[in-house]
């Protein structure tokens, strides 16, 4: 096979593979709500990083943790929703749709270069979510203390 054609199926399936997970957080959203998503994403940041959630929601800066928590949320609603950036920002004490996307993809950045303290507490904010996740699918089994 030549290498314009292994490209071309290469292309091809990237785009696939975008427009099942674009499908996929459609989905999501409509079974479990965009909005309670977002509530739960945020509360989940706040549990994680300590920051009280009014604070994560708030319009005003904060400090710079208070700012990279609240990327982080705006970085996994973004993930695992089909919220649009819009509402988002909205939710995030009226921001511009622009500073939810600087905030996304700073945090996307971060992870690249691993930055330890963002690279942590999105691993954390995923397992997390993981959890929240498998308890929803196996709502019957509990955990043993």
């Amino acid at each position: 096979m030549s290498a314009t054609i292994q490209e071309w199926i290469d292309g091809f399936e990237q785009e696939m593979r975008r427009r099942f997970d674009a499908d996929i957080r459609v989905q999501v959203t409509r079974q479990t709500g965009g909005e309670g998503m977002m509530y739960k994403v945020t509360r989940i940041v706040s549990e994680c990083t300590g920051i009280d959630y009014n604070h994560l929601v708030a319009s005003e800066r904060g400090d710079r943790f208070t700012s990279d928590a609240r990327m982080v949320a705006m970085y996994f609603i973004k993930k695992i929703t089909a919220v649009s950036i819009k509402r988002m920002g909205m939710f995030f004490g009226g921001r511009n749709h622009s500073t939810v996307l600087h905030g996304i993809d700073k945090v996307k950045d971060m992870i690249l270069v691993k930055d330890a303290a963002i690279t942590e507490l999105v691993e954390v904010v995923q397992e997390k979510l993981n959890q929240l996740d498998k308890d929803k699918t196996n709502p019957n089994e509990q955990s043993k203390i």
